[in-house]
């Protein structure tokens, strides 16, 4: 069984070029290369966790 935790930094409209809809599809990507059976999250707000549940299989 693989567990990751993933500090995903929240959605901040200030971050510039580091903010949420530039580091989005990189998350997934992570995500996908690991291949977690469970996935523990800090910081996310529920719209970043709606996006897990839309672009994970």
């Amino acid at each position: 069984m693989r567990i990751m935790t993933f500090n995903i930094r929240f959605e901040n409209d200030r971050d510039g070029q580091n903010g949420w809809v530039h580091r989005k599809d990189l998350v997934i990507k992570v995500i996908e290369r690991y291949k977690p059976d469970i996935i523990g999250t800090q910081e996310g707000k529920w719209n970043q966790l709606l996006f897990f549940r839309d672009n994970l299989s």
